[in-house]
């Protein structure tokens, strides 16, 4: 008999408790409220003052990447895109750079590649049809 005969091993479908299934809703409810939440505080600072919105573009230099293949991050770097002036656009729209492939077939990225197609100078979107 091999372990894969016993009955503990075998695959079967793992059930989770109801306890389980409210506390994963619960934690998406509250993911859906910060991100939402998030995207309205950045909307508002990017439409703010200057200051606040060339604070908010620089925090956001290093993490292009990451919030471009988010849900709510690909918001706020559309939002970020449409606020920045040629020369923030063309350094954010850089970060992803290597990543065009993936982000085309992302479901959160594309939007982000399309808006740098839209609003950066061409020489800044060049590298997406590279």
């Amino acid at each position: 008999m091999t372990t894969a005969d016993l009955p503990e091993t075998r695959c079967a479908p793992v059930r989770k408790s109801k306890a389980a299934k409210r506390s994963a809703h619960s934690q998406r409810c509250d993911d859906e409220d910060f991100g939402s939440e998030f995207c309205r505080w950045a909307q508002e600072k990017l439409a703010g003052e200057p200051s606040g919105r060339q604070d908010l573009l620089e925090a956001l230099q290093g993490h292009v990447v990451t919030l471009a293949f988010h849900r709510w991050g690909c918001r706020v770097m559309q939002y970020a895109l449409d606020a920045a002036d040629d020369v923030s656009r063309v350094l954010l729209a850089d970060e992803l750079r290597g990543h065009a492939l993936a982000a085309c077939f992302s479901l959160h990225a594309n939007f982000v590649l399309s808006k740098i197609i839209e609003v950066a100078p061409p020489i800044g979107s060049q590298w997406i049809f590279e």
